[in-house]
């Protein structure tokens, strides 16, 4: 999530205070991304270094100033391109599961079945929140988040049916190597060498 853009969508329409792009922020976005007030005083600094807003200091009697923003003609063309522009997504692959996954094949570590079924539970619970976050949004007014929630859950339904996969692939690489270790060994091959339980 791109708070500079954030910032110059809210700028895009009217200036606005400091002080109130931070409400304007949290209204956008569902109050789904937390933000500090820093974070936008430090975006609002840089955005202003690189001209692609400027500013008017108000002066208040007994307050401190303000500053109004105002989105200048560059800042307008700049995120006129980002909207427009086809971003590449970042590597799917990249995924901190995904990457457990590897470490513990590489370690040799035993609980493959543990950690994905932990995994399947944590998306469950996401699911639920996702559900419960839609069922207290307006169809009419809230439309746009619906579809955000929409394709998340389609998102969480993949990665459910993925794990279901590697679950059924990997148990059944299990029993193929388990077997495999049986191959060619004789018939009571396991009690060789034990002494056998008297009648």
């Amino acid at each position: 999530m791109s708070v500079k853009h954030a910032l110059m969508a809210l700028l895009f329409k009217k200036p606005t205070y400091g002080y109130e792009l931070h409400a304007a922020f949290d209204d956008m976005v569902y109050a789904l991304w937390p933000l500090n007030p820093g974070q936008v005083y430090s975006t609002l600094d840089r955005l202003a270094r690189d001209e692609l807003v400027t500013f008017e200091r108000i002066e208040q009697d007994d307050r401190p100033d303000r500053k109004v923003y105002t989105l200048t003609e560059r800042g307008h063309e700049a995120f006129l391109e980002w909207v427009r522009e086809s971003e590449i997504p970042d590597n799917l692959l990249r995924r901190d599961f995904y990457f457990k996954l590897i470490c513990m094949q590489t370690a040799g570590v035993d609980g493959t079945k543990e950690v994905i079924s932990k995994e399947r539970k944590r998306l469950y619970k996401a699911t639920r929140e996702l559900n419960d976050f839609a069922s207290n949004l307006d169809p009419e007014k809230d439309r746009l988040m619906l579809l955000l929630v929409e394709g998340g859950l389609l998102e969480l339904e993949a990665q459910l049916k993925w794990l279901d996969i590697c679950e059924m692939r990997l148990a059944s690489r299990t029993q193929t190597q388990n077997e495999g270790r049986n191959v060619g060994k004789p018939e009571g091959y396991e009690t060789l060498g034990r002494e056998k339980p008297r009648s």
